[in-house]
């Protein structure tokens, strides 16, 4: 199960986040490796580019994690609405950002994952801040998410025409 979702947050507070995430109230941390490499795809392909990013987490196993958490989860208030969802655990929500990678193309992208495999079975709600590109086949577009069952293997990517590129990854039970 794939779905598309999108401006289901009122564009006034999609602004927002954006404003806030590109202002320096946000504690960025640097992550050498988007992917724990064992238990994933093999990385001696040569179509993916293993990457650095920019995170910062909102919640993860101990908890809340974040002063922005409630601002941020509103995200899934909205979602839960449109959608007729009820969350009944949180697993991880974390921000990540991306930029533009020296010797990064179309043609590559990220190592393909899957979240926490230690919680299956799970859903995932990927939440694109910003207008980007990167994509292969869903676009990153301001507002957009993508909500699918926490199994899939999926992979994020490196922007080419943009600087950056924002993605808040939402991974809980239903």
């Amino acid at each position: 199960m794939i779905k598309v979702l999108d401006d289901f947050v009122p564009l006034k507070i999609q602004n927002k986040y954006i404003e806030l995430l590109d202002s320096e109230e946000i504690a960025w941390f640097f992550m050498k490796d988007l992917v724990v490499k064992e238990n994933n795809i093999d990385f001696k392909n040569k179509n993916i580019t293993d990457t650095f990013a920019m995170v910062h987490t909102l919640f993860d196993s101990k908890g809340i994690n974040s002063n922005f958490y409630s601002l941020f989860s509103s995200i899934l208030n909205f979602f839960c609405l449109k959608e007729k969802v009820k969350i009944k655990d949180m697993i991880r929500v974390r921000i990540r950002r991306t930029f533009q990678t020296k010797n990064h193309s179309r043609e590559k992208y990220n190592v393909p994952h899957i979240d926490v495999k230690d919680h299956l079975p799970y859903k995932t709600l990927l939440y694109y801040v910003d207008d980007s590109d990167g994509d292969k086949k869903i676009s990153p577009k301001k507002g957009r998410a993508v909500y699918f069952d926490g199994d899939i293997y999926h992979s994020g990517n490196c922007p080419i025409d943009f600087n950056k590129r924002t993605v808040i990854n939402f991974d809980f039970k239903v």
